[in-house]
């Protein structure tokens, strides 16, 4: 799963030339337990979406497993792309919300 998080730090330390990933090691620890906890919650109630998510990634698995040698090869940018659309309209569940 991935996610996006914005948050607002007084002195913020970035990774990489790009300067694009945050590296703060307060605002990572406070970030993931946050996170943590509020998925935690966010299944607890919602046992839908988990069993969504939990056949969508023995779907995946079960594609991935019947792959042959030659199929190995990382896809290009635009399977991805494509990839990633269906998997989250595929995770989406009738009478959910985001979090």
């Amino acid at each position: 799963m991935t996610a996006i998080v914005a948050i607002k730090h007084p002195d913020p330390i970035f990774e990489g030339q790009t300067k694009t990933k945050l590296a703060s090691a307060d605002a990572t620890k406070a970030v993931s337990t946050i996170a943590g906890d509020e998925l935690t919650r966010y299944f607890d109630r919602d046992l839908e979406t988990v069993r969504a998510i939990i056949a969508c990634a023995e779907k995946v698995g079960k594609d991935t497993a019947g792959r042959g040698e030659g199929e190995n090869q990382p896809p290009g940018k635009a399977a991805l792309l494509l990839r990633f659309e269906r998997k989250t309209r595929e995770l989406r569940v009738p009478g959910s919300r985001e979090v």
